[in-house]
């Protein structure tokens, strides 16, 4: 990896808070010169831009953002939503229970009880995800995203450069704020523009790319064609709508998603993300898949 990299993953992990993205954000464009910042929206993100989007054939994007550390992973499971939510479900509803009976004891009414646990479950919930305390590992999510960017953009020419964008978006964490400001800004240059998404990309030998049906259409073809398997990489291609992956590139139109999974008998899996335990950070998935991308952005820019 380049020091730039290196020096991202040791020492600019957590960004959460807006200190911590002041301080990254300071970092970067101390580093990439060329580097703006756009801002914007409810609540204010920042998006950081690298290139020029208007005339830009393919944007290359990740969030910056880091999450707040969780009681459980959040297991993400594209080829199966429902195992995917039931974590979450489960420590939804075993909340609400106790605070069900603490408030039956108080109120001595099973309606009013209900209301309220519900209420307060729901409530606990969102501050918890908007409000709770860094998480201070964030390896994979997305520190992974920052650093394949950042070396994707290390890796083209010159020549390349003009042709592409690079954007890092804030505020992914709480509901894809930061790619909503940028769609709205640009809206008109992105007509026909492509989106690749970098999120959680270095934890599991399962690289799976996710295309949306305009994407699809047009370079299904090439990214099999440029992605082939390895001695230890495993590569799955997929429509998104047999895949749901829940990251920035669904803000767009023409998109696809780039993600890292692990594989059991349940299927390909992501977990760690959003604890502690998310520390894993595989330096071949990105060499694996910037080298893919620089091949797939060669033939597409060459297309006539």
């Amino acid at each position: 990896m380049t020091e730039l990299s290196r020096k991202i993953f040791s020492d600019y992990q957590v960004r959460r808070k807006k200190e911590q993205k002041t301080r990254f954000i300071e970092f970067m464009q101390k580093n990439i010169p060329s580097i703006t910042v756009e801002e914007g929206g409810v609540p204010k993100s920042r998006n950081l831009i690298v290139g020029d989007v208007a005339n830009a054939k393919v944007i290359f994007t990740a969030h910056y953002d880091t999450c707040a550390a969780m009681p459980f992973p959040n297991l993400i499971m594209p080829k199966n939503i429902l195992l995917s939510i039931l974590p979450i479900l489960a420590g939804f509803v075993a909340v609400t229970a106790a605070l069900y009976v603490l408030a039956y004891l108080i109120t001595d009414d099973l309606f009013i009880s209900y209301d309220i646990s519900t209420f307060v479950s729901l409530l606990l919930l969102l501050s918890l995800i908007t409000l709770g305390r860094p998480n201070k590992n964030n390896a994979n999510d997305n520190t992974s995203g920052v650093i394949t960017l950042v070396e994707l953009m290390d890796r083209l020419s010159e020549q390349e450069k003009e042709k592409v964008a690079f954007v890092f978006f804030d505020h992914e964490e709480n509901g894809m704020i930061g790619s909503s400001f940028f769609e709205k800004q640009h809206r008109r240059d992105l007509l026909d523009k492509l989106i690749i998404n970098f999120d959680c990309v270095s934890d599991g030998d399962n690289i799976m790319l996710i295309q949306s049906k305009k994407a699809r259409n047009k370079y299904e073809k090439i990214l099999k064609e440029t992605f082939l398997p390895t001695h230890d990489k495993n590569i799955f291609i997929e429509k998104a709508l047999r895949a749901i992956y829940p990251s920035d590139q669904m803000t767009f139109e023409n998109s696809i998603a780039v993600a890292a999974l692990k594989k059991s008998k349940i299927g390909l899996y992501m977990d760690r993300i959003h604890t502690k335990k998310d520390v894993i950070f595989d330096e071949s998935n990105i060499e694996y898949i910037c080298s893919g991308m620089k091949n797939f952005l060669s033939r597409i820019l060459n297309e006539r």
